[in-house]
């Protein structure tokens, strides 16, 4: 009887083990994924390496935000600029990107007055129509992205954490399309038009 009960608790004390065993090597596990997530760097900052060779490159061009191109014939040094100033990485950074929305809704605001003018003359468009489609609703929009910008361009994670690729972490950033040509129609010379140059932008 004795022998059977031996038996018995030698039993118990093994499976006791297994299970001791098991919930520590869960609980070893859950705490390496959890200490996985927080130093994920899909949550690190993004920094863009932007050096000062790449900051004097602004200087020498002649129409990138100094003057609107005035004739055909300046078309392809704007082109020009254009994509070197995507290439110096001046436009990858979240806070410049706001910096450039925030400065096409001023512009916007600022010569209201001038767009509608303009309109009128061109197309003669009701001024109330104007008002709401090529600047309220434009100026909306602008408000609703510079708000939202930084939510809509974090980090996507596309899979979950598996053991079986412990520990690598996989996720997808959004960033600007580069220089693009947009062309828009007559009649809404701001909405649509104003629309594309929003989307790439921020490319979300």
């Amino acid at each position: 009887m004795l022998g059977i009960l031996d038996v018995r608790t030698a039993a118990l004390s093994i499976d006791d083990r297994t299970k001791a065993a098991l919930c520590l090597s869960a609980g070893l596990t859950c705490a390496a994924l959890l200490l996985q997530s927080w130093s994920c760097p899909m949550y690190a900052s993004r920094c863009y390496a932007i050096d000062s060779s790449d900051r004097a490159r602004s200087k020498a061009w002649k129409i990138v935000g100094k003057k609107s191109v005035g004739d055909i014939s300046e078309i392809q040094t704007c082109v020009h600029e254009m994509r070197d100033a995507y290439g110096s990485g001046c436009n990858l950074p979240l806070e410049n990107r706001i910096a450039s929305l925030s400065s096409l809704l001023r512009m916007i605001t600022e010569n209201e007055n001038h767009i509608l003018d303009a309109v009128w003359k061109d197309l003669r468009r009701p001024v109330g129509e104007t008002l709401y489609y090529d600047i309220l609703l434009v100026q909306s929009e602008l408000r609703k992205l510079i708000k939202n910008l930084r939510l809509w361009t974090a980090p996507q994670r596309i899979a979950k954490h598996s053991l079986l690729t412990f520990p690598s972490s996989q996720w997808i950033e959004n960033e600007p399309y580069g220089t693009v040509l947009v062309v828009g129609p007559f009649n809404y010379p701001f909405f649509i038009d104003d629309f594309h140059c929003r989307r790439c932008s921020c490319r979300w």
